[in-house]
């Protein structure tokens, strides 16, 4: 944020501090507006939020800073504000207090005027980021949320056109099955040929539409009549030497199917052709939109993968950008840990966007370019990876999840694992196991885990991201650590419900 622009109110009751604190803000190019009371701090809050809080814990008033600051936080106008206690006292139970009421920073004093600049900087920087995140997080759930729609909506109408089709087709039949007694009313033509191409029957109110009149056929050759259609003519010889032979033609504007087959005497032997064409001229043409229409909506299914991953792409941009303006190591790591899930998320996308059926990946080849992808970032060339991947395709729903996983684990494994040594391996195993459930190992031979660890006891976000991501897949995690180094194993059920699902609606 500049600062220039950035306003920041500064709570102080006591005059002489206060006085310091808006000459030292002046002097840095902020906009500082000072408040003696609570009752001040929080009436101009409520006037204008402001980008930063500068805030005395211990004030003479009813109201001391904690108040204020939990005040300012039940706020919808100032939740995401941060606060930064400037206090005499070093005491712990004070900077508890602080952060318990929603603090982001706590400065003791004395302090170095250039070190509190600083951290107002970097909040101001953290309060922008978030900002932004956060409005591109909103626009892009909007925009998934629009194309999602309009994909339901287009899958609905293409149910519905199936549906009717297979009425359609079932009509046909039943209309076949009773041919015999409807077949001087149906708008077929059914007729029989002799071996020497000669008609022995021809009916059906599609006879003008093959250019031929009814009481009018009957005797003459199939040959002299279709003699301007070579293909129809080929299609007889090759009944006539036993095949079964089903074919498309155009007449005219009319399009028939066509199906021969051969006229079996009473000996087995052939005696000629029996034909019944059907006009599928609007079927046909039907099948040929349906057809153009799943290709456009597969078209609309690529662009927002390709969208999604040019949005994480972004993502991923700000965050490498924004980490590499922060001075402390401690938060520039948790840049580029969280760089390095969206980019896992990244891959799946690329995946889907090459995948041909838009709905799952092969989490094989996806796991080869993650663990591609997280040597190079890691830049060990001692540590060997060893890959045993069998062939998995996974949905998108499933794939994420899985991905963000592996990312965490073997990230964890380069970075603890073998402190004090550059070489070492790490296993990553992929497999098929009993009752269709799939096994995923990352294990090291590193130093292992404490005997007494659990995930969900752990301070880290990457162990507890761990377990909610096991849990999300409905899948089991367990850890063995005897013998040396660690084995950590997560099972879970094949899941085909996102491949059915897209099938389901073609």
């Amino acid at each position: 944020m500049n600062p220039v622009l950035a306003n920041i109110l500064v709570l102080d009751d006591l005059r002489d501090s206060l006085r310091q604190s808006v000459r030292l803000l002046a002097a840095h190019g902020y906009r500082p507006r000072p408040a003696l009371t609570a009752d001040a701090a929080l009436n101009s809050a409520a006037a204008e939020p402001p980008d930063l809080v500068l805030l005395k814990p211990q004030l003479s008033a009813d109201i001391d800073g904690y108040e204020v600051c939990a005040r300012l936080k039940a706020e919808p106008s100032t939740a995401d504000v941060p606060v930064i206690f400037i206090s005499a006292s070093d005491a712990a139970f004070d900077k508890v207090r602080a952060f318990a009421c929603g603090g982001a920073d706590f400065v003791g004093k004395p302090f170095e005027p250039e070190e509190l600049m600083a951290r107002i900087a970097l909040h101001l920087r953290l309060h922008r980021l978030q900002s932004e995140v956060a409005a591109h997080n909103s626009h892009l759930q909007s925009e998934v949320a629009r194309r999602t729609a309009d994909l339901l909506n287009a899958n609905a109408e293409l149910k519905q056109m199936i549906a009717e089709n297979a009425r359609t087709e079932q009509a046909l039949k039943e209309s076949e099955h009773r041919f015999r007694v409807v077949v001087q009313n149906s708008p077929i033509v059914i007729y029989v040929i002799d071996r020497h191409g000669v008609f022995l029957l021809a009916e059906g109110l599609a006879l003008p539409q093959l250019g031929l009149k009814p009481g009018e056929v009957v005797g003459r050759s199939v040959f002299d009549l279709f003699s301007g259609y070579p293909e129809m003519v080929a299609d007889l010889h090759r009944v006539l030497t036993g095949h079964l032979w089903r074919t498309e033609s155009q007449i005219g504007d009319t399009i028939f199917e066509t199906v021969f087959s051969p006229y079996i005497g009473p000996h087995g032997e052939i005696n000629g052709v029996i034909g019944v064409a059907v006009d599928t001229t609007e079927r046909t043409r039907a099948r040929a939109r349906l057809q153009a229409s799943v290709r456009e909506k597969e078209v609309l299914l690529k662009e927002i993968y390709h969208r999604v991953k040019n949005n994480l792409q972004v993502v991923v941009s700000l965050l490498s950008m924004q980490g590499q303006g922060v001075s402390d190591v401690a938060v520039r790591e948790r840049f580029a840990e969280s760089a390095d899930r969206v980019r896992a998320m990244v891959l799946v996308h690329e995946e889907l966007y090459s995948s041909a059926d838009l709905a799952s990946i092969a989490f094989d080849r996806y796991l080869e370019r993650l663990i591609e992808q997280l040597a190079h970032q890691f830049a060990r060339p001692s540590v060997r990876i060893a890959k045993h991947l069998e062939a998995v395709t996974l949905g998108l729903d499933t794939a994420i999840p899985c991905g963000l996983l592996i990312n965490e684990l073997i990230s964890n494994a380069f970075k603890h694992a073998f402190p004090g040594r550059d070489d070492g391996q790490i296993d990553v195993e992929l497999r098929r196991g009993d009752e269709g459930l799939i096994r995923i190992v990352v294990a090291d031979d590193g130093i292992g885990l404490p005997q007494d660890f659990s995930p969900q006891r752990g301070n880290s976000l990457g162990w507890r991201l761990v377990s909610g991501l096991v849990n999300q897949i409905g899948g089991t995690l367990s850890f063995d650590h005897r013998g040396g180094g660690c084995r950590i194993e997560v099972r879970f059920a094949e899941e085909n419900r996102e491949i059915s699902r897209y099938r389901d609606g073609l």
